[in-house]
């Protein structure tokens, strides 16, 4: 990603073409949430 940030072409877009950016950027951040906490050292295995 550029200096302006990940979002910085969402601003430049409108109507469903910026929809649909901003989901594709927001399911990438939850992505990376999800992948992070699995990769955790704090993770325990189910009982």
């Amino acid at each position: 990603m550029g200096e302006a940030g990940p979002r910085a072409g969402i601003q430049a877009t409108s109507g469903p073409e910026r929809d649909a950016l901003l989901k594709k950027a927001r399911q990438a951040d939850v992505a990376n949430h999800l992948n992070d906490w699995v990769k955790s050292p704090g993770l325990q295995p189910p009982e």
